[in-house]
């Protein structure tokens, strides 16, 4: 889950709610309209691989797998 973006001063510019509304949006955009991107066949099989669901020049992502590279994304 991402973190919360806070100012050194008490402002927050989003609750944990609201956060979590956007991140669920985000998934369920990722998963069920997907993205458009031009991949060769090769490309195409590597994504495949990774659990990616892919209909011609577009990629849908299963939310586990978007929670999958979050987690392994480095934090700053």
């Amino acid at each position: 889950m991402i973190k919360p973006v806070t100012w050194k001063s008490r402002f927050q510019l989003l609750t944990p709610a609201e956060i979590r509304i956007i991140h669920t949006a985000s998934l369920k955009i990722l998963e069920q309209t997907g993205l458009i991107m031009p991949l060769s066949r090769a490309r195409q099989e590597q994504a495949r691989d990774l659990g990616l669901r892919v209909e011609g020049n577009r990629l849908y992502f299963p939310p586990e797998v978007v929670e999958t590279a979050l987690r392994q994304a480095p934090r700053r």
